[in-house]
């Protein structure tokens, strides 16, 4: 299994981000996307700045993750009141997935 499947997951993870790019592409220049209904956009904005564990050599990146109701223009939930820190002559709007 593992010698049939491990070989396929590149493809997979590619078709993932493939498939997210086509739909934010569907949905113009911002961070909310139609994922599963259009009255419904998921919110990709993040919470806080991605942290990186150098011990894992993982990357964590914290989505809002909430869905915008479009008809009421809310998400029903109390807006964000800690903000990601920026770097001075850094960009900062821009998500590199590798």
């Amino acid at each position: 299994m593992v010698r049939d499947q491990f070989p396929k997951i590149n493809a997979a993870i590619q078709k993932l981000v493939d498939d997210l790019n086509t739909k934010l592409a569907q949905g113009g220049s911002n961070f909310m996307t139609n994922v599963y209904d259009p009255n419904y956009l998921l919110n990709l904005t993040t919470t806080q700045a991605p942290q990186a564990d150098n011990t894992t050599k993982l990357v964590t990146i914290n989505f809002d993750g909430t869905f915008f109701d479009v008809a009421k223009g809310t998400n029903h939930v109390s807006k964000n009141t800690v903000f990601p820190a920026r770097l001075a002559g850094m960009n900062s709007n821009q998500v590199f997935i590798h």
